[in-house]
């Protein structure tokens, strides 16, 4: 019960009305059964879709990717194919020739395939739930 009673002391006593009114009441329904709000699910599932967008273009410059180091004969290339810590180290050279400077574009491109997959599959997730 001391939870409770210091939750009720912070809140605003007196709200006057608008988006404060709405909030007062909803926050002083103990048990939340009167809680609503909308989901936007249109919006979740076009903010999926537009994801999804996203991913396909970063998956073709990747397949565009593979594509020339299939050819490529050259050893920074065929190391990077094979072995994480090498494709690291050659896409981070300081002196980045033009080899080099094809790593550490294919690293960049990873890296945002991977933050964009994480996002992805998070909103992903989140609507499944619901």
């Amino acid at each position: 019960m001391p939870n409770l009673e210091i939750e009720l002391a912070t809140q605003n006593l007196n709200p006057t009305r608008g988006f404060a009114l709405v909030a007062s009441k909803i926050a002083s329904d103990i048990d939340k059964t009167t809680t609503i709000y909308r989901r936007f699910d249109e919006l979740s599932a076009r903010n999926l879709l537009f994801y999804q967008a996203e991913l396909a273009e970063l998956e073709d410059l990747q397949r565009e990717h593979d594509e020339v180091d299939r050819n490529a004969k050259d050893q920074a290339a065929t190391e990077s194919q094979r072995d994480w810590n090498k494709f690291v180290c050659h896409a981070s050279e300081v002196e980045i020739g033009r080899v080099q400077k094809r790593e550490k574009e294919k690293m960049e491109l990873a890296m945002k395939i991977r933050g964009k997959l994480e996002k992805y599959r998070k909103v992903d997730q989140t609507l499944q739930k619901s």
